[in-house]
């Protein structure tokens, strides 16, 4: 198994026991390295599934790992605690949310559901609906329940504050608590409440899991760290991946500083990069070392690439599109085999507008997500009304297809 790993991986695998902090480049390997150490434990150590606990950060990248993991082991499948890190407050609160007052069967808003609840609240104490206030109130929202022990004076039986239920922001987390329903910040908030209030729940998880794994750190925020460090408290062994240069997420608060600043047992480099040839990683080394608040490190490359980077700064979006376009009829190669990058969606317009005109056929990649389309959306509400008699989902599908219900029938 590990003829296939370079030496700065071998060594971070083969480090099983304490807190291990291993710093990798883009395209380093960083999932390849996780899924041999998960596998290792599995099968030469005779760990069993049931006591690891791999954490990564998006959907995607559990999914990948999930994947990898199945091909390499003997029963073919990755564990259930193989996971994003709100994957795992859900599991956890499937089996532990009782001890709040919640039933087993909560549901999980997305942010069109709480904009839905947001505008019902406002809708209901006569606030007139500007453009923009919902989302205020939702930053709000999300604000005062990071900076407020809200589960302790809104959530918990018998312990609502009168004071602060007759505000906006209360009415709405009352409303929700109406709907047995907790948003995405809720799954941290809620597990966290239960781990640090419920000495025999923590201390229950805590013995579970002897391993804990947990890739992208530096996009994970205080409440993020603050889970996984109590999971690994027992057995004390967290072994954590990330690079604090490919921080992109201190917006929906990550703090990489923790990434950067913290001091393990054992710390490991992973340096080569699969992924770029030495050109793109020479120039990105030459920006990156320049950054703030890092771990100094290097990257190298065994790839071979002669094509040299070309850097345009362009007056204006219209300059921009017309050199692009330029390049591209002048890159000698297939259009299947060029792939244009842009930071947002709006700014495609240009672009495209470009190419009709000078004839470069292209498609657009990306859109709304699955489950965030008004169809399937509108699909899961009638599931959901079906099973749990949910209100929220009655008013969302009450009138689709259209049933000529109004506001004064929706009310009665």
């Amino acid at each position: 198994m590990n003829d296939i790993l370079n030496t700065e991986q071998k060594a971070a695998l083969e480090c099983t026991e304490g807190t291990i902090r291993v710093v990798a480049g883009a395209g380093s390997g960083k999932t390849r390295t996780l899924v041999h150490r998960y596998v290792m434990l599995l099968t030469k150590m005779g760990i069993p599934q049931s006591d690891i606990l791999c954490m990564t950060f998006t959907n995607k990248a559990a999914q990948v790992m999930k994947t990898r993991i199945s091909t390499m082991c003997p029963g073919g499948a990755a564990g259930d605690f193989v996971t994003t890190i709100h994957g795992f407050c859900v599991k956890f609160l499937r089996e532990e949310i009782y001890r709040l007052g919640y039933p087993q069967n909560f549901i999980i808003f997305d942010e069109e559901d709480m904009k839905a609840l947001v505008k019902e609240v406002l809708e209901e104490n006569g606030v007139e609906r500007k453009s923009g206030i919902v989302g205020n109130y939702m930053e709000e929202l999300a604000a005062f329940k990071a900076a407020t022990p809200y589960i302790q004076r809104f959530i918990l039986p018998a312990t609502t504050d009168m004071e602060d239920s007759a505000t906006l922001l209360g009415k709405m987390i009352l409303r929700q608590k109406r709907y047995f329903a907790l948003d995405f910040d809720d799954l941290m908030f809620f597990a966290l409440h239960i781990l640090n209030n419920f000495p025999e729940v923590r201390k229950k998880w805590q013995e579970q899991f002897q391993y804990v794994m947990v890739d992208e750190v530096q996009d994970c925020s205080k409440v993020e760290w603050e889970l996984f460090t109590i999971l690994s408290g027992y057995y004390g062994n967290l072994f954590i991946v990330g690079d604090g240069d490919q921080a992109i997420y201190e917006w929906r608060g990550a703090h990489p500083e923790i990434f950067v600043h913290y001091s393990p047992e054992h710390e490991f480099y992973l340096k080569q990069n699969y992924r770029s040839t030495p050109n793109i990683v020479c120039l990105a080394d030459c920006i990156i070392e320049n950054n703030k608040n890092r771990l100094p490190r290097t990257s190298i490359t065994m790839r071979s690439g002669r094509v040299r980077t070309k850097f345009y700064h362009c007056k204006n979006e219209k300059l921009e599109a017309e050199t692009l376009a330029r390049e591209l009829k002048n890159a000698g190669m297939s259009w299947r085999d060029m792939a244009v990058l842009y930071r947002a969606s709006y700014l495609s317009r240009s672009i495209e507008q470009t190419f009709i005109r000078k004839k470069i056929p292209y498609v657009i990649w990306g859109g709304v997500r699955f489950f965030e389309r008004k169809e399937i959306k509108d699909a899961l509400c009638y599931l959901r009304l079906a099973a749990l008699d949910d209100d929220m989902s009655f008013k969302r599908i009450a009138n689709v297809p259209s049933r000529k219900i109004g506001k004064k029938t929706m009310a009665f």
